[in-house]
């Protein structure tokens, strides 16, 4: 259907920059811890120069989206990486700052500023896909070495400025708002859901459609409230029933095995082998598991969490949440407790993983 080629063709497009964004994001979480030990480090080049290298997986983010969706659609990457990247230009970006109004080609220009902007460059590479694939074949085979990159480059960017970034940057600026309500209005609801579907959505492969959603809002307002809690909370989840095992279950590899998924799930992140090695195949803690992240997932709500880097879903990605941590902290310790508590309670057959 389309929506599921739209949620496709978005996933790709962001899916090559996540860990980068992950980098930039626990390397602004170390500059901060080292900054609350040595606030004189803030004023030194060091910090300058690696606060930048921080920042530029964010900042330049239309061009690597641009890259992925051009990867995707089956296009010259360079060329959509081009038009993307005119956005961010100095000689653009002095356009914007002086406010006064221009024209291009006598169609007027919106002045917005694209960097972190996702949906502009999703615009752009599909733009450039479809004029390459005209170009290529209109264009003599003799000359298309010279005309059809020519061509792409100078016609995308001409509606990129004109038309597909003004477009983007509102349709942007629409979801975060909607995003923000979600998160900030009934919080209480969509984040105690999110962390509730997870474990179902990680064994589609459908959570990987979140990426682009969360990066949005991230990038628009500054923070995420909906997101990145509920996915950090159904780590816990994981983590807690893998304990409620751990704790109830009477084979001694059994509670070895399933005291290390926890850990693995709360430290790391890691959560397959708790939903494939244990959870899944024990049917009532993955019961568990939900029940548990939507009770950490309203906690989190009403207490107000949200994180204000990308991050990732650990205890070590915790700073991310910054003057929001304690009530991170909270959801967290509620979270891994319902659920492990709920798996003790809910019982299981043990006897299941022995014969896997």
């Amino acid at each position: 259907s389309a929506g599921v080629a739209v949620l496709n063709y978005v996933s790709a497009a962001v899916s090559p920059m996540i860990t980068g964004l992950v980098a930039g994001g626990m390397l602004k979480v170390l500059l901060l811890l080292i900054t609350l030990v040595n606030a004189g480090f803030a004023d030194t080049a060091t910090y300058a120069l690696l606060s930048g290298v921080a920042d530029a997986a964010f900042f330049f983010m239309p061009i690597f989206v641009a890259y992925g969706a051009a990867k995707k659609l089956g296009g010259t990457p360079i060329y959509s990486m081009i038009c993307a990247a005119a956005l961010l230009h100095g000689k653009y970006t002095a356009l914007v700052a002086a406010g006064e109004p221009i024209t291009l080609l006598g169609i007027p220009v919106r002045l917005m500023s694209y960097s972190s902007s996702l949906l502009p460059a999703l615009l752009i590479a599909l733009c450039a896909y479809y004029l390459e694939k005209f170009f290529n074949k209109i264009v003599p085979g003799i000359f298309k070495s010279l005309l059809v990159g020519l061509c792409t480059v100078t016609v995308t960017s001409i509606l990129g400025f004109t038309v597909l970034a003004p477009l983007g940057g509102y349709l942007g600026n629409y979801l975060a708002v909607a995003f923000s309500f979600l998160g900030d209005k009934i919080g209480f609801i969509t984040v105690g859901l999110l962390a509730a579907c997870l474990p179902w959505l990680v064994m589609t492969g459908m959570h990987m459609t979140l990426g682009a959603p969360m990066i949005q809002l991230l990038s628009e307002t500054g923070f995420d409230p909906l997101f990145r809690p509920g996915m950090l909370l159904s780590n816990m989840a994981e983590g807690g029933a893998s304990l409620g095992i751990a704790i109830k279950a009477k084979d001694k590899a059994i509670k070895s095995e399933a005291l290390s998924v926890a850990v693995g799930c709360i430290f790391a992140s890691v959560t397959e082998p708790a939903i494939y090695g244990f959870n899944l195949p024990l049917k009532k803690p993955m019961w568990a598991v939900s029940l548990g992240g939507a009770i950490g997932g309203v906690v989190a709500a009403l207490l107000g969490a949200h994180n204000y880097e990308y991050g990732s879903s650990s205890l070590f990605a915790l700073p991310i949440f910054e003057d929001t941590i304690v009530a991170m902290v909270i959801a967290i310790i509620v979270t891994i407790v319902a659920s492990c508590v709920l798996t003790i309670l809910f019982g299981f057959d043990e006897e299941i993983l022995k014969k896997h």
